[in-house]
């Protein structure tokens, strides 16, 4: 849900917490206000109007704190209004369920206490967000749980132990925040961002030769018709147009000069001007366009400073083994994995890195488990390692936990019978 208001307290010796008044609108058309102790809960219908209503009644409680403020301390600090988003549908909670009611407050006032939001917002700025989480809702919460995954069976992971890897990508869209996912291939960046966004996720595969015009879009031969081209918008302009987020995938391949044309995409211009482009030749993001970029750490040319620096945080997305258990991957194979990944925390202290299983590997080891057998796998798995002591270690790890006795698995290969 969308949140604007503030938080307040009508003795300076309160409690900032305990204490604390507050006057609250969200998108779903409710108004909370009064202490945080008794709150009173009002509606109306979630039109752009009523919406303007209740953001006008936060701001004007607002200025009536300040002024009160300003005579016991004159040149005091302004009260400035917050707008946050929470976890909920504020239009689904009854009125009489107080706790949540409670809950949603004191996790306001203590965003208002730290400022974890956009300060100083407006009630333009309320409206506009409110509309676009109404209008997306069916799609970020299609069972009306936060989590909700647009992925069959996908299992959410938890980031800095409160929320799951899906509600920060959703959350990251909503707040126009452009972030990084890093990690090996095949962890699971970008079934992530599927699982997040769903059909309204547009890919865009990076590779070393890219060229700006893969990106924005170029003239391109019409089918049939010799001698005639139309212009075919790219992956960048059709996500801005459309307010539709945007995955970068292997961005590591992409050319410096070719990622410095999303400087003005990723900035607060959100703009990006496309001179070969037949009309509207400078193009300003929808609500909704956010960029998701998907970086294998030490492949390709790497993320340049400014592209790093408009990326709101980076995300590390390493194999989640605990998920492999729960998709039922041999507890044998888990168990190398658990070995080998140890061994590589110890050795990248040196600078060393190792070979270990991705998610992607790990899964395809259950599949052929089960088609084949385990040892077909265990061999399948070795094919994928480079040669040499790393892949000795594998085969040692894989005898010892398959119970092979001297069985050593070697990369599957045809011979003659």
């Amino acid at each position: 849900m969308i949140v604007f208001g503030i938080s307040y307290t009508k003795d300076r010796f309160a409690h900032e917490v305990h204490d604390a008044h507050v006057a609250l609108a969200t998108d779903g058309g409710v108004y909370i206000s009064g202490p945080i102790g008794s709150l009173n809960i009002e509606r109306v219908e979630p039109t752009k109007e009523a919406l303007a209503e209740l953001g006008a009644r936060v701001v004007a409680v607002a200025d009536g704190v300040e002024r009160e403020a300003a005579l016991a301390t004159p040149g005091g600090e302004p009260c400035q209004v917050l707008l946050v988003s929470q976890p909920g549908d504020s239009a689904a909670i009854p009125d009489g369920a107080t706790s949540t009611w409670h809950t949603i407050a004191t996790r306001f006032v203590d965003m208002f206490l730290s400022m974890q939001g956009l300060v100083g917002a407006g009630v333009d700025e309320f409206v506009e967000r409110a509309e676009w989480a109404q209008s997306t809702a069916h799609t970020a919460s299609p069972s009306a749980e936060h989590d909700a995954s647009h992925v069959p069976g996908y299992i959410p992971r938890v980031i800095d132990g409160v929320h799951s890897d899906i509600d920060i990508l959703r959350q990251a869209r909503t707040w126009r925040m452009h972030l990084i996912q890093s990690g090996p291939p095949g962890t699971g960046k970008t079934t992530a961002a599927q699982a997040a966004h769903g059909d309204e996720l547009i890919i865009a595969a990076c590779y070393d030769g890219m060229t700006t015009q893969d990106l924005v879009g170029q003239y391109l031969p019409e089918p049939g018709e010799a001698g005639v081209f139309r212009w075919v918008d790219g992956p960048l302009i059709e996500a801005m147009q459309r307010g539709r987020p945007l995955l970068l995938d292997d961005f590591g391949w992409m050319p410096p000069g070719v990622q410095a044309t999303l400087l003005p995409a990723l900035d607060h211009q959100r703009t990006v001007t496309v001179l070969d482009r037949p009309k509207e030749q400078t193009v300003k993001a929808a609500e909704g366009f956010s960029v998701i970029i998907n970086v294998n750490p030490g492949v390709g040319f790497g993320i340049t400073g400014p592209i790093r620096d408009r990326a709101a945080f980076e995300l590390h997305v390493p194999v989640d083994l605990k998920a492999a258990e729960k998709l039922d991957v041999p507890r044998a194979f888990i168990s190398v994995a658990e070995e080998l990944h140890n061994l590589a925390e110890a050795e990248s202290v040196n600078g060393i890195h190792r070979w270990v299983p991705s998610m992607r590997s790990l899964l395809n080891a259950r599949n052929l488990a089960v088609v084949f057998d385990e040892h077909f796998a265990a061999s399948a798995l070795v094919g994928e390692c480079p040669a040499g002591e790393q892949r000795t270690k594998l085969q040692d790890l894989l005898v010892t936990h398959l119970e092979l006795d001297a069985d050593v698995p070697e990369p599957l290969q045809s011979r003659s019978l």
